[in-house]
């Protein structure tokens, strides 16, 4: 397992506020595996973009929602 590690792209305030097919669902899967991944110690890596219109860098649109 040395080389296990979990990438979270773009779970974003302003792409998750958006309308998503079973997005209580998704979140409670992020959720699940990070938490999971802490208590094992394995690494998280939280990836996300910005643009100059609803993604700005830091605004709270920006930030980790999950």
């Amino acid at each position: 397992m040395g080389n296990t590690v979990v990438l979270v792209l773009d779970a974003q305030v302003g792409i998750l506020q958006r309308p998503i097919y079973e997005m209580d669902r998704i979140l409670k899967n992020i959720n699940t595996v990070v938490t999971s991944f802490h208590q094992r110690r394995f690494p998280v890596i939280f990836s996300r973009h910005n643009n100059a219109t609803s993604l700005q860098f830091g605004s709270t649109a920006w930030q980790i929602d999950a």
